[in-house]
């Protein structure tokens, strides 16, 4: 009975303890403000994240990305805005879908962090935009008549 209850307890923790064990070690660092922590927040929230050089960065105002680093191996952090900047090299690990998860874990930590902060939520703008009462069916057409579309077929044959 003990070795039939110790396989399958060994069996559980190997399916389900080491991806777990992994999100855990997640790479993420915060202050004693920050929501992850218990405490009622005194000042500003920061975040923090260990890239592979074991070396600590400050986050900026940009949710982040993985993007594959095909140079060196593994993953690199980006921000996550149309610029895509690199911040650095994230993980030497090639198991995109353990270090995904840990990317979803540091951009909640950096949007609790901005709502700590009082900073802007970006989304705030486009719910904004979607409330404004323009929109195409207020714009002016042209007449058919003005409009003079050819193809490249067709300019090459007017040419001549």
């Amino acid at each position: 009975m003990i070795p039939i209850s110790l396989t399958i307890s060994t069996l559980i923790f190997l399916v389900f303890g080491l991806e777990t064990l992994a999100l855990v070690n997640t790479p993420l660092g915060v202050n004693i403000n920050h929501p992850f922590i218990d405490d009622e927040p005194i000042g500003e929230a920061v975040v923090y994240v260990r890239f592979s050089n074991d070396e600590w960065h400050e986050m900026g105002q940009h949710r982040v990305r993985l993007v594959a680093d095909n140079l060196i191996g593994g993953y690199s952090l980006v921000e996550d805005h149309e610029d895509y900047n690199s911040i650095g090299h994230f993980s030497k690990s090639s198991k995109k879908s353990r270090l995904a998860k840990q990317v979803i874990i540091i951009n909640q930590a950096l949007s609790l962090r901005d709502v700590v902060n009082g900073d802007e939520d970006p989304i705030d703008d486009a719910r904004e935009r979607e409330t404004m009462d323009y929109g195409l069916l207020e714009r002016d057409w042209l007449e058919e008549e003005e409009l003079s579309v050819d193809g490249p077929l067709a300019k090459f044959i007017n040419k001549e």
